[in-house]
């Protein structure tokens, strides 16, 4: 038995210093409820309310115009090509490339020298591109005509010198 009768694990009462918290009113929290009731609908009616500015359309982009050739190349540049269409030639005569790994080298050779003499970087432009670019209709022609039929067709039935001769032609009349 405890001296004070007390039961065991009973709380004891709290000491007569301390105090409950305070109660706030039910008033405060309507009003807090109020202010954000009040606070929102203002908000939406501002949005509502203010003239809203129509987007602005996109500026035009410039239409490019097709680059002009820079300058005209030199003859070194020019028989430089020239020699470079020649060794295909052989080399497919030769049998070490086949007729449309020949195509496909003297487009290489024809777009870089296209590139070497405008500054136009055609190795990596589709054709539609380089006509866009207002590059010379007879380099079209010759891409078109020859040099792509003979790199991508199924069975590839154009002779290579032909080939090279036209791109020797446009590489020579280039200006």
């Amino acid at each position: 038995m405890l001296a004070d009768n007390r039961l065991p694990l009973m709380p004891t009462p709290p000491p007569e210093e301390f105090y409950p918290p305070a109660q706030y009113a039910g008033l405060w929290l309507w009003l807090f409820l109020g202010l954000v009731v009040l606070l929102l609908a203002g908000w939406f009616t501002y949005l509502w309310l203010t003239p809203r500015k129509a987007p602005e359309p996109e500026p035009e982009q410039p239409v490019e115009q097709p680059q002009q050739q820079l300058f005209v190349p030199t003859p070194t540049l020019r028989d430089a090509y020239i020699e470079v269409f020649n060794r295909i030639e052989q080399d497919a005569a030769d049998g070490r490339l086949s007729t449309r790994q020949a195509h496909i080298e003297l487009s290489r050779a024809l777009r870089q020298f296209v590139s070497d003499a405008s500054g136009i970087e055609t190795p990596v432009l589709t054709l539609r591109q380089m006509e866009q670019h207002g590059l010379s209709p007879q380099l079209i022609k010759a891409m078109r005509g020859r040099l792509y039929p003979g790199a991508f067709a199924a069975n590839p039935n154009l002779e290579v010198p032909g080939s090279a001769e036209v791109a020797r032609r446009v590489v020579s009349t280039w200006n």
